[in-house]
């Protein structure tokens, strides 16, 4: 069972050290380190310019923000 604090909310023990976000799993904690805390955002969405660290995250991007438009389009 997660442990919560007084205010009901689920204590996470790994902190970031950089950004101050918190995470339950320390792989977690490690991925973000590596992936994404002060790492370039790698995915460009086309149509709006908004970064993204994954491809997943911007493939989700176009098909819930742009209806799918441009999601395949290569150039």
């Amino acid at each position: 069972m997660k442990q919560t604090s007084a205010s009901g909310q689920s204590e996470a023990p790994y902190i970031c050290q950089t950004c101050g976000r918190q995470y339950q799993v320390l792989g977690t904690l490690t991925r973000h380190m590596r992936k994404e805390c002060n790492q370039p955002k790698k995915y460009v969405c086309r149509m709006c310019g908004r970064g993204f660290h994954y491809n997943f995250k911007l493939q989700d991007h176009y098909y819930y923000v742009h209806k799918g438009s441009g999601a395949l389009r290569k150039d």
